[in-house]
């Protein structure tokens, strides 16, 4: 889940830049490829990165949450 986005990440030598703009894009990519609970897994892994690497976005990252319903 994070070489996937950091194949869309700009790569120097050992680093990776991106934008905001790009995180946001990859973000709606997922959402529309992915169940709900497959993204929000993305988004976990997205976050764990961030924080690893010290880039405060991590906390700006938000999972769509879903309340289950059960049918009886």
């Amino acid at each position: 889940m994070v070489h996937k986005f950091l194949n869309k990440a700009t790569q120097h030598g050992d680093y990776w830049s991106f934008t905001v703009e790009d995180l946001i894009s990859h973000l709606q990519e997922l959402q529309k490829q992915y169940s709900p609970s497959m993204y929000r897994k993305h988004i976990t892994y997205l976050k764990k990165l961030f924080r690893i690497a010290d880039i405060p976005l991590e906390h700006n990252l938000k999972s769509p949450r879903y309340v289950g319903v059960d049918i009886s």
